[in-house]
């Protein structure tokens, strides 16, 4: 649906609204002033938008993912509208992705929550379609610890997961320059903020960052058709910490590329970097260089890196095989980093850091810092009416020791380690109804961030497992009802970590606007 009207600019506003307590006619009041909104909405923006709302029964025999002989059953209520808008326009291009998700338990009604996540981002142009503003903004919930239980949704009441509201706003430019360079820029400023200051008193509080984030680029034209191509870039990522020594980790570098042939490259890369293991050192210290090429033929892409920086070696390795049924992907990169660095990375106005299938290695708001080691691999083939995803993946975070200061955890030198599979398959089976079948296995070896002991430096060691199985069936153009089931579990801890299970079942029913 398109509705016609002005347009205005928006901006962001720090704000903490992650999760909220809301009685059930208050809620359902939000819930009027949510649909009814859409119409005073389009009155002031040319937009295309989508509304849709999703409600239906949960029950868990393990709420709290505790210990078989502490479990305790809960039914559920869940009731999630959602509203997508976008808005393509001569100077402002708009997209934003919300949704509100209320919870009401049965057994103890102090339990109940609401929930908002968010995904926006907004583009201005101040001069032509080179110059623009920038301003991006998120809210989610995460897992905090992983040595703690971990649980992909906010139904489980598990006292490790926190909202974090993340934003960035700043220039951007991007130019061509008569046929012979291009320039690609921004310089942003932001934050992330968590709601929670500490979970269970098991680990260092949670700060909320700063951030500061500049890239300059000029490169060779792409459209030019030469033997030789070339990249001048400069990057810049400060780490602001309330409590913690700030982290700033600088990068120059110029690259020379060698075209032999249509669909093979030579590059080489040299430059400097700042000491990210000294936190007084932000200077461009250290050498860094980088020998690599690209290639394609046929169906295949491969990307591929040897270097040094001043931490050690690095690596960089990719290939993808795209067929018409069927397709293969390898990947794997070593860099240092700390979590909130990844999340900025994953937002990136450059192609960014694709989101890892876990993301409970890291420790927002804990000013840690490791050598980031990824690998993945996967398939898909696409069968008659149905679909087979194969995902296999290592990690591994080389923890970095920290300065002490107020707010630090204690130094680190053990590493964390997770590696696992996943395997999706679905299956039209109707032209209305998709059958579902998931599951997927992960062992991870973890730091353990215990304030009752003084040995900082203990790890534990336990696998994550879960299956689940789902019906989808349409029974209209805009409505749709589900039914699914899954069952959790973790066992093996080496510690005194405690080990659950769970078995869920997930009935809802969707309405589009």
């Amino acid at each position: 649906m398109t509705v016609q009207g002005t347009k205005i600019i928006t901006h962001i506003k720090r704000i903490q609204w992650g999760r909220i307590n809301m009685p059930g006619k208050r809620f359902f009041y939000v819930i009027f002033l949510f649909f009814t909104g859409i119409t005073s909405i389009g009155q002031v923006f040319a937009l295309d938008w989508e509304a849709s709302i999703e409600g239906g029964e949960i029950y868990t025999d393990n709420v709290e993912l505790s210990t078989d002989e502490l479990a305790a059953d809960e039914w559920i209520t869940r009731v999630s509208p959602a509203l997508e808008l976008t808005h393509v326009g001569k100077r402002l291009d708009l997209s934003i992705d919300y949704a509100l998700e209320a919870l009401y338990y049965s057994d103890v009604s102090e339990r109940n929550q609401v929930f908002n996540q968010l995904e926006s981002l907004a583009l201005y142009d101040l001069i032509s379609d080179a110059l623009r503003l920038r301003g991006e903004w998120s809210i989610g919930q995460f897992n905090v610890n992983p040595d703690l239980p971990l649980t992909s949704s906010n139904i489980n009441l598990t006292g490790n997961r926190t909202d974090a509201i993340t934003w960035a706003v700043g220039p951007e430019w991007e130019q061509r320059m008569g046929g012979f360079a291009e320039i690609d820029a921004y310089y942003l400023f932001g934050a992330i903020n968590y709601d929670d200051v500490s979970v269970n008193n098991t680990g260092p509080a949670l700060q909320d960052v700063e951030t500061r984030r500049a890239l300059f680029t000029l490169r060779s034209d792409s459209e030019t058709v030469s033997t030789f191509s070339w990249e001048l870039k400069y990057t810049n990522d400060q780490i602001l910490y309330d409590l913690s020594s700030d982290v700033e980790i600088q990068a120059a570098t110029a690259l020379v590329g060698y075209q032999l042939g249509s669909d093979f490259r030579l590059t080489v890369l040299g430059g400097a970097d700042s000491d990210y293991t000294n936190l007084a050192d932000a200077s461009l210290s250290e050498n860094r260089w980088e020998v690599g090429m690209d290639a394609q033929f046929n169906n295949n892409v491969f990307t591929a890196a040897f270097g040094r920086r001043f931490f050690g070696n690095t690596y960089r390795f990719s290939w993808n095989r795209d067929q018409a049924d069927r397709t293969f992907r390898v990947s794997y990169r070593e860099d240092p980093s700390n979590t909130e660095l990844l999340i900025l990375q994953r937002a990136a106005p450059e192609e960014g850091i694709p989101t890892p299938p876990d993301a409970e290695l890291g420790r927002p708001g804990s000013a840690t810092r490791f050598i980031f080691k990824r690998a993945d691999a996967g398939s898909q083939w696409r069968l008659f009416r149905s679909t087979v995803d194969i995902n296999l993946f290592w990690e591994n975070r080389e923890n970095i020791p920290t300065q002490e200061s107020i707010g630090d955890p204690a130094q680190v030198t053990g590493d964390e380690e997770s590696y696992g599979a996943r395997l999706d398959f679905r299956w039209e089976l109707g032209t209305k109804t998709i059958v579902s079948f998931g599951g997927d296995w992960q062992r991870r070896e973890v730091v353990r961030f215990d304030s009752a002991v003084n040995d900082q430096d203990r790890t534990d060691e336990f696998d994550l497992a879960s299956i689940s199985a789902g019906i989808d069936y349409t029974l209209g153009l805009k409505t749709s009802v589900s039914i699914y089931t899954s069952y959790l579990s973790r066992v093996g801890a080496t510690s005194n970590i405690s080990e659950y299970q769970q078995f869920m079942v997930d009935l809802r029913i969707k309405r589009i606007f």
